[in-house]
């Protein structure tokens, strides 16, 4: 008799695992729309749309810079050559890649910094030809405790 309980709380329990599929479906497009525009994309509610959650910072070398590989482009002008001791961590992701435009973030995570632990840089990237030009760079940093925000912000760290 315990086994034919069991049998029947276990039927109706596949029943609701067979509606999943659809209701992740619907859940994950829902909220989906056309990449070129930022504050729809991919990056919407990341604190990464919105160019004014950026300090704007000078190209390091000009406003022509024009690549094939945007994310390389990025670690050239931001990422870090000489090895780093500790948690450090440094990652490259392309949070935008339509026709019209990239996106590229660099993140770099456990400074030796006393103040700063971490550093977020933003390169936007506009067509040219078969390449891209850069075409906007910002950053933001993430403060240690009692230093300041520890979210990503625009905000110096103390």
């Amino acid at each position: 008799m315990i086994t034919r309980a069991l049998m029947l709380t276990r039927a109706p329990m596949p029943r609701l695992f067979a509606a999943l599929p659809v209701v992740a479906a619907l859940l994950l497009t829902s909220g989906c729309g056309p990449a070129t525009e930022l504050s729809d994309g991919p990056i919407a509610g990341l604190g990464l749309d919105d160019r004014s959650a950026y300090n704007e910072l000078e190209s390091p070398a000009g406003t022509d810079l024009v690549t094939a590989d945007p994310t390389q482009l990025a670690l050239e002008l931001f990422g870090t050559s000489e090895p780093v001791e500790g948690n450090f961590s440094e990652s490259v992701d392309t949070v935008v890649e339509s026709e019209t435009q990239r996106v590229v973030t660099l993140t770099q995570t456990g400074l030796a910094d006393d103040s700063v632990e971490g550093k977020r840089y933003r390169l936007d990237f506009v067509p040219a030809g078969q390449n891209w030009q850069l075409d906007w760079v910002g950053d933001q940093q993430r403060c240690r405790e009692g230093r300041g925000p520890q979210e990503w912000t625009t905000e110096r760290c103390l």
